[in-house]
């Protein structure tokens, strides 16, 4: 099952930003989850970006556009109406009511959090925001990388942030455009982010260190300006652009600690699988509401108890994640020892 050609940093930074995911959702800490949330959204937008192969043609886009639309915003509208009905049919949970009217209006705006709109009140989707807003912000960096100059698709990056960051205090677009357009500047910082750090993965700690303070010193003036932290899915971006600055210098902080942690053997490994399978965590953790009962058992509004319920569902959630895992290890395997007895 392991990928040869995959940059184990990469995913071991993918894997210690979705248990971040986990972490920012479970605790009410501010300063935490502004720290979380300054960075681990952009990170997973800047990974793709470092990972992607741009098309050489149209043929090839419209290839990878059909693949892409099926593993992430149908696979999306699939876990939205699944974790709906389930919380409608399931008796212990708070859901007692199901629309189909606004279930399809949520899907239509893909907003994270509700709203109000042209066509009235909109439910959030939750988390599965991220899927519509990668789609479509990997395949408009795709297709401008694949028809312009790096530096001019570039430009056009920088000039789509603007419209996206404006539109989003003014008018939140279906889809979540608003935001998928302030993403595509990081999807297309990742390819600048590879060849950089392609060049140091022999980074020392003190350089590390650096990095860190200068994410620290950033987090801390756009706080001090802006008098919150970044979060795309409800449109906020304190002191515009330094909370994106927060956020490449955030990911590049996760990048220096990831490069160093590959010294750390099987803790470095855990969170490379981790990583190397965020989406398929992060569609656990996005039902872990169904089995709240578990692990919400602490009162959250003290910071001991909301440790207590973090702990909890990073725990149930990994064993979760764990047991999967190893189910389609053993299915690949075995499929796999069936094919060479029938070559």
């Amino acid at each position: 099952m392991v990928n040869r050609s995959r940059v184990g940093w990469i995913d071991c930074a993918r894997g210690i930003s979705i248990l971040c995911v986990i972490i920012g959702h479970t605790t009410n800490d501010f300063i935490i989850r502004g720290v979380i949330f300054s960075f681990h959204m952009p990170l997973f937008f800047i990974c793709s970006g470092m990972t992607y192969r741009v098309s050489q043609n149209n043929e090839e886009f419209l290839k990878k556009l059909k693949k892409s639309f099926i593993a992430l915003p149908l696979t999306a509208a699939i876990l939205f109406l699944a974790k709906d009905i389930l919380l409608w049919i399931l008796p212990y949970n708070s859901v007692h009511t199901f629309s189909i009217t606004k279930e399809l209006k949520a899907l239509f705006f893909s907003s994270g959090v509700p709203m109000d709109s042209f066509i009235g009140n909109v439910k959030a989707i939750g988390m599965t925001w991220f899927f519509f807003v990668l789609f479509t912000a990997r395949m408009i960096y795709d297709y401008i990388c694949m028809k312009l100059d790096r530096k001019y698709a570039a430009m056009v990056a920088v000039l789509l942030m603007i419209v996206g960051y404006i539109f989003s205090k003014r008018l939140w677009l279906p889809f979540s455009m608003d935001i998928v357009l302030v993403a595509v500047i990081f999807i297309i910082s990742g390819s600048w982010y590879k060849s950089v750090f392609t060049k140091y993965e022999n980074i020392s700690v003190a350089a590390a260190a650096g990095v860190v303070i200068l994410w620290a010193g950033l987090f801390t003036a756009t706080y001090y300006i802006g008098g919150t932290y970044l979060e795309l899915a409800s449109r906020t971006y304190p002191a515009f652009p330094l909370c994106l600055v927060t956020a490449l210098a955030g990911t590049a902080s996760i990048f220096c600690i990831s490069i160093i942690m590959q010294k750390a053997g099987k803790l470095f490994r855990v969170l490379e699988i981790a990583g190397r399978n965020s989406l398929l965590l992060f569609e656990i953790h996005y039902f872990d509401d169904i089995w709240s009962k578990l692990w919400n058992v602490f009162d959250n509004s003290a910071f001991a108890g909301q440790l207590g319920n973090t702990a909890l569902r990073l725990i149930i959630d990994i064993v979760i994640f764990a047991v999967i895992y190893m189910l389609k290890s053993k299915y690949y395997t075995n499929k796999k020892s069936v094919n060479k007895e029938n070559a």
